[in-house]
């Protein structure tokens, strides 16, 4: 044993010098690297990047003119993002590459509601705080806004989409991403109606020895401004609404939805829970344990709101790696994993309101939000999430191979129910 433990000291010494190739043995040369290839049909309950999501069949099929070829923008800035092939569902064409499709003049116009200017407890009003807004015109620079003017714009028609940003993203950061998160949006179907809000919160903190203890606060933070958004959502026109969230903003999205199906978030809820709007939640990264989202768990109204739930997910995020070590006996998170067999025992026929992506192949050891919007596949892939495509019609969906699941017809949400006395 003590020759064997010798030889393992020996060896453990002598790999990293060939590594850095400092031996005189010679170092042989790397392999090319071999392009992505990404899966031709899902897994039974799994997406395909290829393949949009089902959509409830609820609503009538509105006819619009037929997709028109994009083609390479001449902004450098905005240009090809990389040489990943394309790949196509067998008997669906996909109606755009890898490249981004022009959005028309003028340029988007686009809103952002923040909470930067509101206090982050409850004490301070979190739960009761005005919203400040900004409009982006278009020739692309913010301008203060207010509350009034945003709505009468969003109540134009066509779905409303409310992206929420993860945690460390300052003002500056919230404002670049806002603009990379919409050309994302709209790659999908650049002429069809859609309505952009992002939704910034005070993430920004300085990460220092307790890097854990900070994280468990800015998760718990981002919750109640659950609050926030909640309120904002009950104030839109009557119009479907998509909430997208992206790692801790995930937590933002699913504590607002929790809310507005009834439940409560940290021992308190809304006034008047919302059930006004149809709901599709996107989750990208979530930064939340696998099982919040079952029956009487901390989440578990969000289901029960929300007709369908997109969980974009990825093994080898590096984030969501260190994501148990919050705490003592911790889990992983949704975002890494999805859901364990004991979650989809747990909820039963609501499991099939909630969809995974796997986005490893083309995110890979990534966690922050811009390597999700540099690729439009991703946007395609879930595009029926925030484009309602049976209630405004977005042509090129009508041919994709249906899913193997069967979309389950939901019954109204009733309020109250389900809802556990107290949380985490």
């Amino acid at each position: 044993m003590r020759i064997l433990k010798l030889l393992i000291i020996i060896l453990v010494g002598v790999l990293p010098t060939v590594a850095v190739g400092q031996s005189s043995l010679p170092v042989p040369p790397l392999e090319p690297v071999q392009p992505i290839q990404i899966p031709p049909a899902p897994l039974p309950g799994e997406v395909s990047l290829g393949q949009p999501l089902p959509v409830l069949p609820t609503g009538p099929i509105v006819q619009q003119p037929a997709l028109v070829p994009p083609v390479p923008m001449s902004d450098p800035a905005i240009g090809s993002y990389g040489t990943l092939q394309q790949h196509s569902a067998p008997g669906f064409q996909y109606p755009m590459a890898n490249t981004f499709a022009p959005v028309g003049q003028p340029a988007p116009y686009y809103w952002r509601v923040g909470t930067r200017d509101c206090g982050q407890t409850f004490k301070q009003g979190i739960n009761n705080c005005k919203l400040a807004v900004y409009g982006c015109d278009p020739n692309g620079r913010w301008r203060p806004s207010n509350m009034n003017e945003m709505l009468a714009a969003v109540g134009t028609g066509g779905p409303i989409c409310i992206m929420v940003h993860g945690s460390l993203v300052d003002e500056f950061g919230s404002r670049v991403d806002s603009r990379g998160t919409y050309r994302w949006l709209r790659s999908a179907a650049p002429q069809m109606p859609l309505h952009v809000i992002f939704f910034d919160w005070p993430s920004q903190r300085c990460i220092g020895p307790h890097a854990a203890v900070q994280f468990i606060q800015l998760g718990r933070q981002a919750a109640r401004n659950g609050f926030a958004l909640a309120n904002l959502v009950c104030q839109l026109p009557d119009s479907p609404v998509c909430l997208i969230g992206h790692s801790h903003g995930a937590r933002v999205v699913c504590s607002a939805a929790h809310l507005m199906g009834g439940g409560e978030v940290q021992g308190r809820s809304l006034g008047n829970p919302d059930q006004r709007h149809r709901m599709r939640l996107v989750l990208a990264a979530a930064a939340i344990d696998h099982d919040w989202l079952n029956p009487g768990e901390r989440y578990c109204r969000a289901v029960a709101r929300a007709e369908n739930i997109v969980s974009m997910e990825n093994k080898h995020d590096p984030a969501l790696l260190l994501y148990p070590l919050q705490r003592p006996f911790g889990t992983h998170a949704l975002g890494q994993k999805g859901l364990h067999k004991s979650d989809e025992k747990a909820l039963g026929h609501l499991r099939n309101r909630i969809f995974h992506l796997d986005v490893a192949p083309l995110v890979r050891k990534r966690h922050v939000w811009p390597y999700y919007y540099d690729e439009p596949r991703l946007a395609h892939a879930v595009a029926s999430s925030f484009y309602f495509p049976e209630v405004y019609g977005v042509p090129g969906y009508q041919n994709a191979i249906p899913m193997q699941q069967t979309p389950v017809q939901h019954a109204p949400v009733q309020i109250g129910t389900g809802v556990p006395a107290s949380y985490r």
